[in-house]
């Protein structure tokens, strides 16, 4: 199953200035790693299209529409992006890739 989603990065910029829009979709982890950066939009926007990417993988059924913060985007050691899910849910290991640049931030999930 697969997923892509691309987001415009200055939507992304206007939706981050709703406090609750960040609580509610995005975990602690993620808050401080885009907060973090010099411009933490594009970061935030890459997540945000990881997460949909993975509910289109999913076909939908995650039901994540209600709960996005419980799925979090970090990095491995490596540097690789990665999802961390909720244990509950029985999904295999899903693959991620994000990109962005000034005016987009794209990903795409593989679950294999």
């Amino acid at each position: 199953m697969i997923g892509i989603d691309l987001v415009e990065i200055p939507r992304m910029r206007e939706a981050l200035k709703n406090p609750r829009f960040r609580e509610r979709v995005f975990s602690s982890e993620e808050r401080h790693y885009c907060d973090s950066k010099v411009d933490p939009t594009p970061h935030y926007a890459a997540r945000f299209a990881a997460k949909e990417a993975f509910i289109k993988a999913t076909g939908g059924k995650m039901g994540l529409f209600a709960g996005m913060s419980s799925v979090t985007v970090f990095h491995n050691p490596q540097g690789q992006p990665r999802l961390k899910l909720p244990t509950k849910w029985k999904i295999r290991k899903p693959e991620i890739s994000l990109t962005h640049t000034k005016e987009y931030a794209a990903a795409v999930c593989l679950i294999p």
